[in-house]
């Protein structure tokens, strides 16, 4: 089950802003092809309006099965669009996260937070989803597992 919870912010007369917090379930089924299927956590906003991730809690809810030991590419990004299109995110280490044998958790910031080992900066595009994505070229080996997310972002009204 996805829900949404949103609050609005007047930033001055240019843009205004929504905060808003998503939890996503995404099922093994969509956890093994993350790389080449990015799995979509908060839909585009509309022509205008930009999303701006501010953080995400990954919780994997074990069920049985582990995933396969991910090599050391196999990292857990939100970006924006799809495979290709910008990161928003610090990488998830997914090595004793992703083939974890009980429920795990771990919490990524967005670039440019304390949580970044150095300053980075995102250009957010125009009227595009944020989508989890896997940077390995292989996927995940099978398992059961389903991730839960509870992503914390913005909706930037650009006014252009």
């Amino acid at each position: 089950m996805n829900t949404l919870t949103t609050g609005r912010a007047k930033l001055g007369s240019i843009f205004s802003a929504d905060q808003a917090s998503r939890r996503v379930t995404i099922p093994s089924a969509s956890v093994v092809v993350l790389n080449g299927t990015p799995f979509q956590l908060v839909p585009a906003p509309g022509a205008g309006k930009v999303l701006i991730f501010v953080g995400a809690t990954l919780a994997l809810k074990y069920s049985g099965v582990a995933y396969g030991a991910p090599n050391a590419a196999a990292d857990l990004v939100v970006k924006y669009q799809n495979a290709a299109g910008a990161q928003a995110s610090v990488q998830c280490e997914t090595t004793g996260f992703i083939n974890a044998t009980a429920n795990a958790i771990r919490y990524i910031g967005a670039l440019g937070s304390a949580a970044t080992a150095g300053v980075g900066d995102v250009t957010p595009l125009v009227n595009q989803p944020l989508v989890l994505h896997n940077l390995n070229a292989a996927e995940f080996a099978t398992g059961t597992s389903s991730l839960i997310l509870y992503v914390l972002y913005r909706t930037i009204v650009t006014g252009f």
